[in-house]
């Protein structure tokens, strides 16, 4: 968002925005990965089942028996090991989906932490970081000796537990705690998961048994010497547990640290949240959306009246989408919308399928309006109930003179397909 000015809600946004492309790129490839790997295996098995089937024989107990000939024990062996390595290579490779999860989660903490130093840079002066009179000659200022604090802070911080590093956090932004949320044991146990992979080949340790134990994880019948792995499921908890938990992060500090600074910084701190959430929904992943809703309507957090209504919608909309349109319409029929301006009543409307009330408040509003413009009636998710209504497409091409979906003339497609192949020549 470029039009953030304050700097130090830009480069929380910038940091927070990093993280979120780089977990999605992540969320993205490990269906292609998964099927990749899949299609490995098969052709493998296939492989090695066609090399078996002229050499299976029936024992007496009537179980398959193999005899392989001494001349094909080479190509046995071969097929074998090449079986095993597809096995094997697809636990290694969908387990370093959580390392590299957990891995860009420590880089975020680390720019985090950078940023609690630039707004507070009182905390620099409770640093006992000593300095040998060498040392001082090779730095050769108090700005460098300064960014040799931070990042010295920043390295031990890293090398602790996430228990520890939460700590840290919540000492720094001047909390008691930052682990009262619902999926905190959900997150130990995926960084804990992680260190396995990492150092114990995926095989529970005491040290895991012990931690989770503290932090109250459920683990079921899970004993020491079990081997975990990942799968879809496991990697989307972890991806909407990671994405859940650098949101919240990233606004206790601008909520808190920053605003106890900056009072103006409000309006810029909640846009960050409202782009995430909207871009939560946009991806159909409404459980998360309303985690941060709800995160953010919480009693202690301040918004202007407008950026309330947009979070308030953004929750209801989380519920219809996800299959709950009874829980949508309990929260916005709960809520006095009275004052609200026509442009916000609109999309409320629309969530409450009340399609004669969205084409009044369309009309009324016109084209000229500051907040629904065409693009918004035909993109937001917020209107994807009643966009296909007869109603709801006459009142958009009576006030915008033109079709919701734009019909392509046949000279546009030709057009378009004359530029498609003009491109690839270039590439050829």
């Amino acid at each position: 968002m470029d039009d953030i000015t304050n700097p130090f809600v830009k480069a929380n946004w910038e940091s927070l925005s990093t993280f979120i492309e780089n977990i999605n790129g992540l969320y993205e490839s490990f269906d292609y990965s998964e099927n990749t790997l899949r299609s490995q295996k098969i052709d493998a098995q296939r492989e090695y089942n066609t090399f078996m089937k002229p050499f299976l024989t029936k024992a007496g107990d009537g179980a398959l028996k193999a005899i392989i000939p001494p001349d094909k024990e080479k190509q046995f062996l071969h097929l074998d090991r090449k079986l095993k390595r597809s096995q094997e290579s697809s636990k290694l490779l969908l387990r370093s989906y959580i390392v590299s999860m957990v891995s860009q989660f420590d880089a975020f903490v680390a720019d985090l932490l950078r940023n609690i130093y630039a707004i507070n840079p009182d905390k620099l002066k409770q640093s006992e970081h000593k300095f040998t009179y060498s040392d001082l000659q090779d730095i050769g200022s108090i700005e460098a000796a300064k960014e040799h604090i931070i990042e010295s802070k920043i390295e031990s911080v890293l090398r602790d537990s996430h228990q520890d590093q939460f700590k840290e956090l919540a000492s720094s932004i001047g909390v008691e705690t930052l682990k009262k949320f619902d999926n905190w044991r959900a997150f130990v146990e995926i960084t804990q998961r992680r260190n396995l992979f990492v150092h114990s080949n995926g095989v529970v340790s005491s040290q895991y048994l012990s931690v989770c134990a503290n932090e109250e994880v459920e683990l079921g019948d899970l004993k020491k010497g079990d081997q975990l792995e990942v799968d879809r499921a496991y990697f989307n908890k972890a991806f909407e547990v990671f994405y859940e938990v650098a949101v919240k992060l990233s606004q206790m500090v601008l909520r808190v640290l920053l605003f106890k600074k900056d009072k103006t910084c409000l309006e810029e701190v909640d846009k960050c949240l409202i782009t995430c959430t909207f871009d939560l929904i946009v991806d159909k992943r409404y459980d998360v959306a309303i985690e941060l809703a709800n995160f953010a309507l919480s009693p202690q957090f301040n918004h202007n009246d407008k950026d309330r209504i947009y979070i308030l919608l953004n929750r209801a909309q989380a519920y219809k989408w996800k299959g709950d349109d009874a829980k949508c319409r309990q929260l916005l029929s709960s809520e006095d919308c009275s004052a609200w301006n026509n442009e916000l009543k609109c999309p409320k409307y629309a969530l409450e399928d009340n399609i004669d009330r969205v084409c009044e408040l369309m009309r009324s509003t016109g084209r000229n309006g500051e907040i629904l413009k065409a693009e918004q009636y035909r993109s937001w998710p917020i209107f994807q109930g009643v966009r296909s209504e007869p109603k709801f497409l006459d009142a958009f091409k009576s006030i915008f003179g033109e079709e919701l979906e734009p019909e392509v003339k046949p000279d546009d497609e030709k057009a378009f397909k004359g530029a498609k192949r003009s491109k690839r020549k270039k590439q050829e």
